[in-house]
Formats: structure tokens, C-alpha cells, sequence
């Protein structure tokens, strides 16, 4: 019995540091403007003011190796970063972006208000902004962790078929998006997987005094 208990005792132990470091391989990164906190893999490419101008210099001399991006489309993002505090999320292999922008409307809201009031108007701007456009989520509530989003879907066909999530979150007044954009010509299985972090990203949302 004492060598079972032990042997038990192993394995958990052993489940302890797995889970420790899976734990480990998450970055969290915090906007100090939108007082926001977010967790993500550490393999996934991160942008924001403070960083972009130096990234793209390194992705421009090849300093970070086979990364499915280049400098010139980082430099199309440099605007919204700097102008619009924007934080971008990239995986390595440019299959999927998450990015979060916050401004302040004025006007408090919650979920269905937005929804009821707005939903529509923002699925307007996105159907002039992409010609090729199909909406798939008019708008919902979407749950990931202890978060609640409001949630629009629409599938863009581009150079690659696209599939844009944009989650809406709220504090007093100052309204956050988080757009979710996966390119969904990859197989079923890592689409499956990008679909997951982004969940787990949207999951970590946290605001922060």
C-alpha cells in the first residue's frame, strides 16, 4: 500500500511540473493605456507601440528566422499601433492574428445594448470595408473563461478564405475589440488548434486598474 501511495504520489507530482511548465510557455502582456492584461503563447509574435518599429528591423534582416510574415506587412500595421494603441498578436506562420484597440464612446454600454443599438451599424462598416464578405454571427453573446463578449462572425474571401471573429467587451465608457483572424484554408486540425488560443486569449482578457 505505502509503495502504491507513493507511486501515486509520483505521478502527481510528476502532472504538477507538466502542468507547471505548460503554464510557463504563456507571456502575459499589459497595456498600461487600456489597463488591460492578456496570456499568450510565447511563440506567437507580439506588436504594440513599444516594440513594432525594432521588430520589423529585425524581421526586415532576417534576424528572426522563417516567420510566415514579412517587414511590409508589419509596416501596413505601424498607424494603428501607434495611433490607436493597438496590440497585435501574430502566430509565426501568419495563419492567425489577434489584435485589441479601445476607445472611448462616450456612452456606457453593456452587451445587448450594444448589440440591439450597434451590431448592425458595425456589420455595415465591415461589409463596405471587405467586398467579398459573408456574415455568419449577425451578433451573440460569447462566453470564453469567465468572460463575456458580445460577438460578431463574418468569413472574407481575400487571397486566402479568412474567418474574422470581433469580440466587444465594456468598462464605463471605453469600449474594447479584440478581432480574431484566422486563415482557414489550413487543415482541420490546425484550425482546430488556432481556434483553441484564440479562445484562451480571449479567455485571459482582464482589465486592470
Amino acid at each position: 500500500m505505502k509503495n502504491l501511495a507513493k507511486k501515486v504520489l509520483a505521478a502527481v507530482m510528476c502532472l504538477m511540473l507538466l502542468a507547471s511548465a505548460a503554464l510557463a510557455e504563456n507571456l502575459t502582456y499589459t497595456n498600461e493605456g487600456g489597463k488591460y492584461t492578456l496570456t499568450y503563447p510565447e511563440e506567437m509574435i507580439l506588436l504594440d507601440r513599444d516594440n513594432v518599429s525594432e521588430l520589423m528591423k529585425s524581421i526586415a534582416n532576417g534576424d528572426m528566422g522563417d516567420v510566415g510574415i514579412d517587414a511590409a506587412t508589419i509596416e501596413q500595421q505601424i498607424p494603428s499601433i501607434e495611433q490607436m494603441d493597438m496590440a497585435m498578436l501574430l502566430t509565426a506562420d501568419g495563419m492567425m492574428n489577434v489584435n485589441v484597440v479601445y476607445q472611448d464612446v462616450e456612452m456606457e454600454l453593456d452587451n445587448d445594448t450594444f448589440l440591439s443599438a450597434l451590431g448592425a451599424a458595425m456589420l455595415q462598416q465591415y461589409q463596405a470595408q471587405f467586398e467579398n464578405c459573408t456574415v455568419q454571427d449577425e451578433g451573440s453573446v460569447y462566453t470564453a473563461g469567465e468572460n463575456a463578449f458580445a460577438r460578431q462572425v463574418i468569413d472574407v474571401e481575400t487571397v486566402a478564405p479568412l474567418r474574422v471573429v470581433v469580440l466587444y467587451a465594456f468598462r464605463g465608457t471605453v469600449m474594447y475589440v479584440m478581432t480574431v483572424t484566422i486563415n482557414t484554408s489550413v487543415e482541420d486540425e490546425q484550425l482546430e488548434q488556432l481556434g483553441q488560443i484564440a479562445d484562451d486569449v480571449a479567455a485571459s482578457f482582464t482589465f486592470v486598474e
